[in-house]
């Protein structure tokens, strides 16, 4: 008997990430790491932590990337997808990696 691949649950509203940004009343999600697409997962063990952001955003929402005003925000969102990932680890940046 053949495997069969069971379909992608990356869609499904607990496997997102939902977050909201200043000023807007707009919701926007992205998967949870987990629900990632593996091709860009693959990449993510060799990147720091901001060019996982940029890939991230790049795939699945390239107009909220422009939309953040400082690093702070970046981190903020980084660390909140993180914990909502349930732990899972992506890259790490060349100064958290001294530490």
């Amino acid at each position: 008997m053949v495997y069969q691949v069971p379909p992608s649950k990356a869609s499904v509203k607990q496997n997102r990430f939902e977050f909201g940004l200043p000023g807007s009343k707009k919701v926007y999600s992205v998967p949870k790491l987990q629900f990632v697409k593996p091709s860009l997962a693959l990449t993510f063990g060799e990147l720091t932590e901001v060019q996982v952001a940029n890939l991230l955003f790049a795939e699945y929402l390239p107009e909220v990337f422009p939309l953040l005003e400082d690093g702070s925000q970046l981190e903020a969102l980084l660390n909140a997808w993180k914990e909502a990932s349930e732990g899972v680890g992506v890259g790490e940046s060349s100064a958290s990696a001294d530490s």
